[in-house]
């Protein structure tokens, strides 16, 4: 069988030159929603097989870190801390396997999935790398 590396990625309030007005209450609005919907989706999951790094801005999230670590501090949810994009993407290539498949999949921070999304894709990909 195909080894499957699987990571969600979830850019939750990077800094792209303020293009986004991340207000304070901007950030405590989506954090209910990523409280409420998202992150429950996640942990409903019946496929384990994956990893999920949300990637916070390190300078916007600070008076948020230690409710951030409480709601990730499972096995396989990893909130990662940076200081801009590229060192996201760098912080990604280093999770890439030098063998076997590579997935990502990208879950806004209001999104929600199917409990069976992981299992499901993972089981396409897999008849398309046979």
């Amino acid at each position: 069988m195909t080894e499957i590396t699987h990571l969600l990625i979830t850019r939750f309030n990077l800094n792209y030159g303020d293009l986004y007005p991340y207000s304070e209450a901007w950030m405590e609005h989506r954090m209910a929603l990523f409280e409420r919907y998202c992150l429950p989706s996640v942990r409903r999951q019946r496929c384990t097989g994956f990893a999920w790094r949300v990637y916070f801005d390190r300078a916007r999230t600070a008076a948020y870190e230690a409710r951030v670590h409480a709601l990730l501090d499972r096995p396989g949810l990893h909130p990662v801390f940076v200081d801009s994009p590229a060192e996201m993407i760098a912080d990604l290539r280093a999770e890439a396997p030098a063998q076997g498949l590579f997935l990502t999949t990208r879950l806004d921070n209001d999104d929600v999935l199917h409990p069976d999304f992981v299992r499901d894709v993972q089981a396409r990909a897999r008849v398309l790398a046979a």
